[in-house]
Formats: C-alpha cells, sequence, structure tokens
C-alpha cells in the first residue's frame, strides 16, 4: 500500500487516526470499529492489510448486529454496510430486522417497512412483497419511537405512548383479542406505552409508569403469569408487580426485563437448545452453581 494512499484514507476518518490505533490490538481494534459509521470502515480498510483485515471483520459484526444480514469479510464489504443504512437513511431514528422483513423510522419520526409481505406482517394492507422502505400510511401522522419485529409480526409504539400490532396472529401475539391475521396497524388496548418486544410466537410491554404486559404463546411460561395458557389479551405480570421495569426483550420462549437497578430477571425457558430449566413466573437471573455470586446485571451481558 502506498503512502499517499494511506495519507488520504487516514485524512477521510478524522475519528480513528491510524497512529492512535497501531498500538492497539485486533481485538481492540475491532471492538472500535464496531461503533464507527460504514464510511469510516471503508476508509479504515484501505490503510494497511492488517487494518482491512480488522475492518472487515467489524463489518461482519455490524451487518449482523445492526442489519441481521450475512456479509462476507472480502475486500470492499465496507460498501455493502453503506447501502444497508443508505435504506435507513440519514438520521434514521430506529432500524428492527425480522427473519424477512424490516421496518425503520425515518428521520422525520415516521415508520416504513419491506421485505416478505407474508402473513400481512408489513402492515401495508397485504400480504404483497415490497423491495424498499415503503411507508405505512395508516401511520402517516404518527411519530413512532420504538419497533420492533418477530418472525411474523410486527409492533409500533408512538410518541404518545399508543400500541400497534400487525401480522400473524395464531397465537393471539397481535394482542388484539382474537387469533385472526392483520394486515393493516391496530390499536392494543394498552394505555401509556414506552416500549414493546415481539418474539416469535409472544409479544410484551413496558408502560411509562413501568409495569410489564405479556401476551401470546405460552408453552413454557414465557409470559410469566404463572401458567402455561395462551392469552390473546395483553394482561399485567404479577411476578413483577413490585418492580419498575425499565426494559424489555423477548426471544423464542422466554422474557427478560431489567429493574432499575440493572438486574436481570427471567421468564420461561432458560435454554432453547437441549432443554434447561423453565419457569412461569419471573425472577432473577442467579448462577447457582457459584456460590455467592451476586444476581446478573445488564452491564455484564
Amino acid at each position: 500500500m502506498d503512502q499517499s494512499r494511506a495519507a488520504k484514507a487516514a485524512k477521510l476518518s478524522p475519528e480513528l487516526p491510524v497512529s492512535s490505533m497501531s498500538s492497539m490490538s485486533n481485538v481492540a481494534q475491532r471492538h472500535v470499529l464496531r461503533f464507527v459509521p460504514a464510511h469510516t470502515l471503508a476508509n479504515v480498510e484501505c490503510v494497511t492489510p492488517r487494518m482491512g483485515r480488522v475492518a472487515r471483520d467489524a463489518v461482519v459484526e455490524l451487518a449482523d448486529s445492526r442489519f441481521g444480514i450475512t456479509v462476507e469479510p472480502g475486500p470492499g464489504c465496507a460498501w455493502r454496510l453503506l447501502v444497508q443504512e443508505g435504506l435507513a437513511g440519514a438520521g434514521c431514528a430506529g432500524v428492527a430486522v425480522g427473519f424477512k422483513h424490516a421496518i425503520l423510522v425515518d428521520p422525520d419520526g415516521r415508520v416504513r417497512s419491506w421485505g416478505g409481505g407474508e402473513r400481512g406482517k408489513l402492515g401495508h394492507g397485504s400480504e404483497a412483497n415490497v423491495a424498499v422502505p415503503q411507508l405505512i400510511a395508516s401511520l402517516e401522522s404518527e411519530r413512532v419511537v420504538c419497533l420492533s419485529v418477530g418472525s411474523l409480526h410486527s409492533v409500533i409504539v408512538t410518541e404518545a405512548g399508543i400500541l400497534y400490532s400487525f401480522g400473524w396472529n395464531y397465537y393471539g401475539q397481535l394482542g388484539l383479542g382474537h387469533k385472526d391475521n392483520v394486515n393493516t396497524p391496530r390499536r392494543v388496548a394498552i394505555q401509556a406505552v414506552r416500549s414493546a418486544c415481539a418474539g416469535d410466537y409472544h409479544t410484551a410491554a413496558v408502560t411509562r409508569e413501568g409495569s410489564l404486559f405479556s401476551w401470546g404463546h405460552n408453552d413454557l411460561g414465557q409470559l410469566g403469569h404463572g401458567d402455561t395458557t395462551q392469552r390473546s389479551i395483553p394482561a399485567a405480570v404479577a411476578s413483577v408487580a413490585h418492580l419498575t421495569v425499565k426494559q424489555v426483550t423477548v426471544g423464542d420462549v422466554c422474557t427478560l426485563v431489567v429493574d432499575p437497578e440493572g438486574y436481570v430477571w427471567i421468564t420461561g425457558q432458560r435454554r432453547e437448545y437441549g432443554g434447561g430449566p423453565t419457569a412461569e413466573t419471573v425472577s432473577q437471573i442467579q448462577f447457582h452453581d457459584n456460590q455467592g455470586a451476586q444476581p446478573l446485571r445488564s452491564e455484564q451481558v
């Protein structure tokens, strides 16, 4: 690599001066690069062969975590990440990527979706596929602050605290009181919602006061209600009524929440593959094989 090209790349990447990175390990450099824009990665990739390898490793991680896509770590791979960031647009407030579809909040706070349209999960009033991010017309006047996608359904929270859902509803995961699929956003009967998370077959939401609601599939107690009964209507989770829930995330067969002190709580199955312990109410995560260990905190995850 000639000196003029390296100097040009360094000039284009003021956020990460090459001199300051030369003494860092590959692992540390890759960690730093996971938080920079794609255009910076494209520049760093050209500096030296070693930095190129580190940048490409960072691209692979970012492509998966930001957009749910797989990128091969070859020369120029950062440009594919640039394409994905271009889809989101400058100032994009958030992106959620599912199995075959994605939703984003554009710079104006409006929600757009694209990808596979089966079961109506794009919210455009049909099951047609959409190639590029398209505005969800029925929510054009809404400003969106939170969005999440499951395998075949989607949930959206507006600035006013209104929760909408649409898509596949076989297990009642839309929270609408029935199990029919819905291809346009429908309002869920919870007031003052702060955030929501869609799993494969169940959904959870947190209100502005910190109350947790859950509904949908419940074969392993992932809803946290002390039973394995499916629910098509949101129900408050009594086992965390004493907590002010700050954050919720759901997986295939579990639900996790974070309390005000940063401790992590879980209900459902703790290990998806190969079985594992299950619980039907929410409890604090602790490592029982490590005597005297403190409960798990969110910053440890």
